[in-house]
């Protein structure tokens, strides 16, 4: 979560577009920007790793699925454009992996979700929908000029309300075939190429301060956007 939030400062400055596409090394669940720990439900505490993120929406139970992050300057794309572009990106990589989806059609709602405490027993008009459950849902953060937007992709899962990608595809699906075709859903609809980078030395160095100053923090665990807490 740290360097997602140095992905927004870089971008709130200047710095070019960026995609990170990473897994998780345990089950951990992430509240988002306004949640509060006590609202988790009792015994998920003690079964899992828990952080905060920076951007909004409900809790998700990060397990088997890829997560990314898109940071972008505000002056390139504004944040409702930015959820229909990734969507779409996405669209391109579930059906390349046989996977029939498509977005929620909005209902009068707005795209802000409200509902139940786990992101994925609720849906938006920003989430990916195979076989009429969720598939993979996201949410922003808007700071200095910038957005950053998370998202879910889930590979398999027993969530009430969702669906792996594997299972609406009937067949295994890896980490590695969802990232190749992640990019490449990216690079078309973007219409750039994409280009590995590592952090440097100074980027791993403002990373880690992000890190013990927020998210390694007891208290912005417990307190999240409260006062105090920009």
């Amino acid at each position: 979560m740290a360097v997602d939030e140095l992905l927004l400062e870089q971008a709130a400055a200047g710095g070019p577009p960026c995609l990170r596409l990473y897994a998780w090394d345990r089950p951990t669940v992430s509240l988002g920007y306004f949640q509060s720990l006590d609202e988790m439900p009792a015994g998920h505490r003690d079964r899992f790793a828990v952080v905060r993120r920076p951007t909004g929406g409900g809790a998700i139970l990060h397990d088997r699925e890829l997560t990314y992050a898109v940071a972008v300057s505000r002056n390139r794309m504004d944040g409702a454009a930015l959820y229909d572009r990734v969507n779409r990106a996405l669209l391109r990589a579930v059906r390349a992996l046989g996977v029939e989806a498509d977005v929620r059609e909005p209902q009068g709602e707005s795209r802000a979700q409200r509902g139940p405490f786990f992101c994925f027993a609720r849906t938006g008009a920003t989430d990916i929908i195979a076989r009429s459950r969720k598939l993979a849902g996201s949410a922003q953060r808007r700071r200095g000029g910038a957005v950053l937007q998370h998202g879910s992709i889930l590979l398999e899962t027993d969530q009430a309300g969702a669906v792996g990608i594997a299972q609406a595809a009937g067949r295994p699906v890896t980490f590695a075939d969802l990232t190749v075709e992640t990019v490449r859903g990216f690079e078309q609809e973007f219409g750039v190429r994409l280009e590995p980078h590592d952090l440097s030395a100074e980027e791993t160095r403002r990373a880690d301060e992000i890190r013990r100053r927020r998210y390694g923090s007891q208290q912005w665990l417990m307190r999240g956007n409260r006062k105090g807490h920009p």
